[in-house]
């Protein structure tokens, strides 16, 4: 990197990020090595023919605990810390949102409300300490299931021709267990699947990948990987 984290990250006192928030994001952009990872996952991504459009990323798992939100957080701050680029992240799990609580984030209005009519852009975007990475949570209307999943892909392609960041990165909730996702992943670019190495079991993995059969699947990441994992698992 061309300069130190902490002189990148600087922001004034009265900034309104959070400090957990602020924690996370620094302590990610000051692992080298976790930083290389990700630039490495960036790499197999081939933008979109449209460059007029955003290039959208999504992350899954098989199941909660497999470690996607932490995957799309790191994504998408990379993303706007590296290419200096304007990256949105938004949090699709309606039914179990949790990016809020991993940025820290006060409950408000996020993807729910806007899907439905019921907030404004001002009311829901939320700005992290890296100047080109705004968050969007998941908000205040639980909801699951493939109509749900249906009314908002249709309310994220309206955003981002109104908003036009360079990235999406999606959040999305786990294949296994909302039928939803394959609705809401269907509108990315390309898709990375996250599992849990000692934790996820291979039959979880057998049906998530024949759930996203047919959809722009670049790559399965391990989390905390085992020696005796099959080589075409990407290790973390």
């Amino acid at each position: 990197m061309s300069a130190t984290a902490s002189e990148t990250l600087a922001v004034p006192a009265e900034s309104p990020v959070s400090r957990p928030s602020r924690n996370l994001i620094e302590s990610i952009l000051g692992d080298t090595l976790l930083v290389n990872k990700y630039v490495e996952l960036l790499s197999l991504i081939d933008p979109p023919a449209d460059l007029s459009s955003p290039c959208t990323i999504g992350v899954t798992g098989c199941r909660y605990g497999d470690g996607a939100t932490s995957v799309a957080i790191g994504l998408a701050s990379v993303l706007a810390y590296r290419r200096s680029t304007n990256v949105t992240l938004l949090d699709l799990d309606l039914g179990w949102p949790s990016l809020h609580r991993r940025l820290d984030l006060p409950p408000s209005p996020g993807v729910g409300e806007l899907a439905a009519g019921r907030a404004s852009r001002d009311d829901a975007m939320r700005q992290t300490i890296l100047p080109g990475l705004t968050v969007l949570t998941a908000g205040k209307r639980p909801q699951r299931g493939i109509e749900k999943a249906m009314k908002v892909s249709q309310w994220l392609a309206r955003f981002k021709r109104a908003e036009s960041p360079n990235y999406v990165v999606l959040d999305l909730p786990p294949v296994n267990v909302d039928l939803g996702t394959s609705v809401l992943s269907a509108t990315a670019d390309a898709l990375f699947l996250v599992v849990r190495g000692g934790k996820t079991p291979i039959e979880d993995l057998k049906a998530a990948l024949t759930r996203v059969d047919g959809q722009p699947l670049t790559g399965v990441l391990m989390t905390n990987p085992r020696p005796d994992l099959p080589s075409w698992l990407a290790r973390w």
